[in-house]
Formats: structure tokens, C-alpha cells, sequence
């Protein structure tokens, strides 16, 4: 394999990883052995935090970065290890010591990604653009429209919902705020209640024949 670029993002999690002693490297790798293929990235985080606590997303992140290398070029788990840590070493100025303890990690890590894998192509498969909705809220607010002369109370109102929408696009929290009128919240009803009818008949239709994940 050529040299990995190592992308600046996810250079602490390296760190963290040549960092890990054993049992360390034996918590993150029971995590990973659970992990099933509709788990969410969340959910897979709180199980992390519980050993790593603030460094688990970043961990998360960074495993997720490399284990699709495996099988690339028929890359074997060693040759991948390897040439992350050379190549981390490289760019990063690192000694020989981290070198190898880097590599070592690497070693049982990527030895033990097939569910995060299986995980990972579960979820483009449902989310090709990899933006993840978190949460969502709706506000409304009411809009008085004041006359030129301030004393006249005739005046008009109007009537504005909010939609706010929380979200993940590659580990980034990111958010979105949409005016909305009341022909927008009927129509965005409709369109959710035809989704929300659709997934109860392939639920139903093919229960006896599907696994479905989420």
C-alpha cells in the first residue's frame, strides 16, 4: 500500500489509540464485537463514554476513518497497521516507541471491525448522503403587524411555525431553521403520514421474509 494520508480531524484519535494499554485496547474491541448492523452511531458513543468518556467520539470517528481499508488493494489487517502507523509517524513527527505501540493497537483493532463495518454499510445503505436527523421541534410564533400610527389597535397578525432541525453530516452536528405557514405544515403532514403508512406494509408485508434493522 501507498502512503495513508492521515487527515488533521482525526490525528487525537491516533494519538489516543498509541496511547491505549491493553485494557483499554480489550474495552474498545468488546465494544466493537457488539455492535449490530441498525445500532446508531449514538448509541454505539454512550457505550464508548463509559470507558473513554469525552474522547469517544473522536475514537469513533477515527476507527471509522481507517477500517474501510481493509481488503483494499487486498490489503491484509498487517499491511493496513503498518502502513497507518508509518504513515501517521511521518506526518506527525512521532518517535519509534509510539510507532510500534500504534502499530501493535492497530493490529487488534482492525482485527476486530467486522461489525462496524457490517454497521457502517448498513447505514449508507440507508442514508446515502450520511446526513443523520438527531432531533427536530417545531415553534410557533405570533407576528402582530402594528399600524403606522402605533395607537391604532387594528391591527393585522400573523401566524409563523418554525422547524428546527438538528442533524449529523460525518460526525459534525449541524442544524437548520425553516419558516413554515400552515399550507407547508399540512403538506409536510400528509407527506409523513403516506411515509409513516408505507413502512407499516413493508413491516407487515414482509416480516416473514426480511430482517429489517430500523
Amino acid at each position: 500500500m501507498a502512503t495513508i494520508y492521515i487527515p488533521e480531524e482525526v490525528k487525537e484519535g491516533f494519538i489516543l489509540i498509541s496511547e491505549m494499554n491493553l485494557n483499554d485496547v480489550n474495552s474498545l474491541v468488546k465494544i466493537l464485537a457488539d455492535i449490530r448492523a441498525g445500532d446508531e452511531y449514538d448509541s454505539i458513543i454512550q457505550r464508548l463514554n463509559e470507558v473513554f468518556e469525552n474522547k469517544s467520539r473522536i475514537l469513533l470517528q477515527t476507527v471509522v476513518s481507517f477500517s474501510g481499508l481493509i481488503g483494499k488493494d487486498d490489503a491484509t489487517v498487517e499491511e493496513v497497521a503498518k502502513n497507518l502507523a508509518e504513515s501517521f509517524i511521518q506526518d506527525y513527527q512521532k518517535s519509534k516507541e509510539e510507532e510500534v505501540a500504534l502499530e501493535k493497537n492497530l493490529n487488534i483493532i482492525l482485527s476486530n471491525v467486522a461489525n462496524l463495518r457490517k454497521n457502517i454499510v448498513s447505514r449508507r445503505s440507508a442514508y446515502d448522503n450520511e446526513s443523520i436527523l438527531r432531533s427536530s421541534k417545531l415553534i410557533t410564533d405570533l407576528r402582530i403587524l402594528f399600524q403606522d400610527d402605533l395607537s391604532n389597535k387594528n391591527r393585522d397578525a400573523v401566524i409563523i411555525h418554525k422547524l428546527h432541525v438538528e442533524y449529523q453530516h460525518n460526525f459534525s452536528d449541524k442544524e437548520l431553521y425553516f419558516t413554515l405557514d400552515l399550507k407547508d405544515l399540512n403538506r409536510l403532514k400528509a407527506e409523513i403520514e403516506k411515509a409513516i403508512e408505507k413502512d407499516q406494509i413493508i413491516r407487515e408485508d414482509y416480516k416473514n421474509n426480511l430482517n429489517i434493522l430500523f
